[in-house]
């Protein structure tokens, strides 16, 4: 991953062939100790494994899909659960017939590139378990 541009409230990354989005996003976070950030990015995977969240189950299920994709649109947020940097993002990422799958994405491998934003807050976003519905949910503001 590449570094391109840092200020006070943003970075700018571009992630590099064979990447794995979600691995290098928390190490970079948490070597720069970003508590909370909005991400949104563009670029291309080779892989990715994305779902949805089944409330019945109240479990992710994911699927794999290894070819060549256009990361159309990755955004979502960085913050805290239980002292630890955690992610949550979503993709939509098109086909090369043009049809377009998305969801939640667990993991995403890089092909070619991956341009990355990053928009700091200077407050902390945190996360906590919410058992009736079984998520990770923002955790209300004072509580």
């Amino acid at each position: 991953m590449k570094h391109i541009l840092s200020n006070l409230y943003q970075e700018v990354l571009r992630f590099e062939r064979g990447e794995e989005l979600t691995e290098e996003l928390l190490r970079f976070a948490g070597g720069r100790k970003i508590n909370s950030a909005w991400v949104s990015g563009i670029g291309a995977a080779k892989e990715v494994e994305i779902g949805y969240y089944d409330i019945a189950d109240k479990k992710y299920k994911f699927k794999t899909f290894k070819e060549e994709l256009e990361v159309l649109n990755i955004t979502g947020n960085i913050g805290i659960m239980d002292n630890k940097t955690v992610f949550h993002i979503h993709g939509s990422l098109s086909r090369h017939d043009l049809s377009v799958i998305g969801g939640h994405v667990n993991k995403l491998i890089v092909n070619f590139t991956l341009e990355l934003f990053l928009h700091k807050m200077s407050t902390t976003i945190y996360r906590r378990h919410d058992p009736e519905i079984g998520l990770n949910l923002l955790k209300p503001y004072g509580i």
